[in-house]
């Protein structure tokens, strides 16, 4: 399995995208729910000055904008720091999870995958030796079992050819087949030890 484009890619997969969607959503609110009430508080400390004291100075635009104008751009400094760290986090979580699925996917396929491994700090890099172990079993066991199967089916095809050509007589025959039946039961012996582990 090729790692090319594994480390470019920040937003893999449409869980990723909800997670950080709703995340900003909260964030926005938040972010209006506490610039409403702080528009309210000093709105509602400005209307107890006299007014020609605000008339006078523009004392009113001093009050009521500049601080809100303040509180936007930091929100806004907040909202693209925290939209930022919310794709980090997720890539940490949806990325490994995304490449373990390919694998499995791969290895479901048959294709050889070899072994996974996460980056240092992934959230789940457990699953990496978890997959490995499920790999090299599998691997241990259809690698054996293949071998195995392909010399006892071509034992059976020289057994069939003997019997078609009436080279085998009743107990000759009847001896080569219970030592492919031995064989096969010793390879699915061997497969359920292997599975076992």
């Amino acid at each position: 399995m090729s790692n090319q484009n594994r480390r470019r890619v920040r937003i893999i997969n449409e869980y990723q995208y909800r997670l950080i969607i709703a995340m900003i959503v909260l964030i926005i609110a938040i972010t209006a729910i506490l610039l409403g009430v702080l528009f309210l508080l000093i709105r509602s400390n400005i209307a107890a000055l006299p007014r020609p004291l605000l008339e006078t100075a523009n004392l009113y635009h001093r009050l009521l904008y500049q601080p809100f104008l303040i509180v936007i751009i930091i929100a806004l400094i907040i909202f693209i720091s925290t939209f930022w760290i919310l794709i980090v986090v997720t890539h940490r979580v949806y990325g490994p999870i995304y490449r373990l699925g390919k694998f499995i996917k791969a290895l479901s396929k048959g294709e050889k995958t070899g072994e996974l491994h996460f980056r240092k700090g992934d959230a789940v890099d457990h699953m990496a030796d978890l997959y490995n172990e499920l790999y090299d079993s599998l691997k241990k066991t259809l690698h054996y079992n293949y071998n195995e199967l392909v010399i006892v089916f071509t034992d059976l095809e020289d057994i069939l050819d003997q019997v078609y050509n009436r080279k085998l007589d009743d107990d000759r025959l009847f001896n080569n087949l219970q030592n492919l039946c031995n064989r096969i039961a010793k390879a699915l012996d061997l497969t359920m030890g292997k599975i076992r582990k």
